[in-house]
C-alpha cells in the first residue's frame, strides 16, 4: 500500500507543479477532463501515446464508460463517438 500511496502523492505533486508552471501537458488536460466527467459520461479515446496518462487521471466507474481501439488505429474515435451517442443518447 505504501508504494501505491507514494505513487499517488508523486503524481499529484507533478500535476500541481505543471499547473503552477502554466504547462499544458497530457496530465493537466486529463485531470481537467476528470473534473467534468460524471457517471453518465462516455469517453472515446484515440490518444495512442498518452493513453496511460488519461487512464491515470480520469475516474470512470461505470461499465461501458470508456472505449479505446486497443491498438494503432488513429481516427477511429470520431465514428466510435457517434456510435456511442446513438447507442446512449442520454450520455
Amino acid at each position: 500500500m505504501d508504494h501505491a500511496r507514494n505513487w499517488r502523492e508523486r503524481r499529484t505533486q507533478t500535476l500541481r507543479d505543471h499547473r503552477d508552471d502554466g504547462r499544458l501537458t497530457s496530465s493537466v488536460l486529463s485531470a481537467a477532463l476528470d473534473e467534468i466527467v460524471d457517471s453518465s459520461t462516455i469517453v472515446v479515446e484515440d490518444m495512442v501515446t498518452n493513453r496511460d496518462t488519461l487512464i491515470e487521471h480520469v475516474t470512470l466507474t461505470e461499465l461501458g464508460s470508456y472505449y479505446s481501439s486497443g491498438g494503432a488505429g488513429l481516427g477511429w474515435a470520431g465514428g466510435a463517438a457517434v456510435g456511442a451517442k446513438l447507442a446512449a443518447p442520454d450520455s
